[in-house]
C-alpha cells in the first residue's frame, strides 16, 4: 500500500539531468525499496530507510547536499532522504550512494514536540535545505502546539532538525503540502482548515538561515489563500504542490 514514486529533479554536478528514480510501497518495518538509473529500464532494489522507522506515510526526496555538507565518501552527487512516521515520532534517513544503502534514521521531533500526527511528503530545495510538512488530525492534537500543522527542517543534511510552526492553522489539517520554489527559500505550504469541511489553503513563506544554529520562515504577513472557495472545493484531504 501507499505506493510512491519519485524523481532527481537536480541536474548533476557536471550539469547533465539526474537519471535517478525511486519507486517504493509500504511495509510493516520500512517500505519495500527499489531504483532506476536507465528510465527504468532495469531495476536495483534497495535495504530501504534507514532503522528506527516509521510504519506509515513513507516518503522518498533526492536533492544537492547543503553547501560544505557532502561527505567526501559519497557515491552518488545528491542525497536520497527516507522518511516515515510513527505514533510517537517521525524519523528520516539519508543515502550517500543513490539510495542503495540509509544510514540509522534520526527523529525529527525533539521529545517535547512527540505526538501522533500525519505528516506529508519530504522535499528538497535547491539549497540543500530538507523539508517535512506536519499536520495534525482530530483527536490526535500536538499539545505544546495547540495542534497546529508545522514544518520541520533540516538545513545539514538531515542530522538536525528545527520546528516551525505554521500561523493562522489551529484548526485540523490532514497530511498538507509543501513545495519550494527553484529559488531555493520561497516556500508555499498548502493544507485543509476548517473542520469539518476541509477547504484548500496556499500560505506563502521565505526560508530565512541568517542564524545558522535557529532557521526559521518568514510567512507572508496577509495570511494563507483560501484556494478552493472560488472552485467550489470543500472537503480536500492529502493536498499535492508543485512550485
Amino acid at each position: 500500500s501507499d505506493a510512491f514514486l519519485a524523481t532527481d529533479i537536480f541536474p548533476l554536478d557536471n550539469g547533465s539531468p539526474s537519471p535517478l528514480i525511486f519507486v517504493s510501497e509500504l511495509h510493516p518495518a520500512s517500505s519495500l525499496v527499489a531504483t532506476s538509473r536507465d528510465e527504468g529500464q532495469s531495476w536495483t532494489d534497495s535495504l530501504g530507510g534507514g532503522q528506527a522507522h516509521g510504519y506509515d506515510h513513507e516518503s522518498v526526496a533526492i536533492g544537492p547536499y547543503p553547501a560544505g555538507q557532502k561527505p567526501p565518501t559519497a557515491q552518488f552527487d545528491h542525497a536520497v532522504y527516507y522518511c516515515s512516521h510513527a505514533p510517537a515520532n517521525a524519523f528520516c534517513s539519508r543515502s550517500d550512494n543513490g539510495g542503495v544503502v540509509f544510514s540509522p534514521a534520526v527523529p525529527i521531533f525533539q521529545t517535547a514536540d512527540q505526538a501522533y500526527s500525519t505528516h506529508g511528503k519530504v522535499q528538497v530545495g535547491a539549497d540543500g535545505t530538507v523539508y517535512v510538512p506536519v499536520g495534525s488530525s482530530t483527536g490526535y492534537v500536538r499539545p505544546v502546539l495547540n495542534g497546529a500543522p508545522v514544518i520541520t527542517l533540516s538545513t545539514d543534511a538531515g542530522i538536525t532538525w528545527h520546528l516551525i510552526q505554521v500561523p493562522d492553522t489551529a484548526e485540523p489539517s490532514v497530511e498538507p503540502a509543501i513545495a519550494i520554489a527553484n529559488d531555493g527559500k520561497t516556500i508555499f505550504f498548502s493544507y485543509s482548515k476548517g473542520f469539518p469541511n476541509y477547504h484548500p489553503y496556499v500560505l506563502k513563506g521565505v526560508l530565512d538561515k541568517s542564524d545558522p544554529l535557529n532557521p526559521t520562515i518568514r510567512w507572508n504577513p496577509q495570511g494563507a489563500v483560501d484556494i478552493g472557495s472560488a472552485a467550489g472545493l470543500n472537503n480536500v484531504v492529502f493536498p499535492a504542490l508543485v512550485a
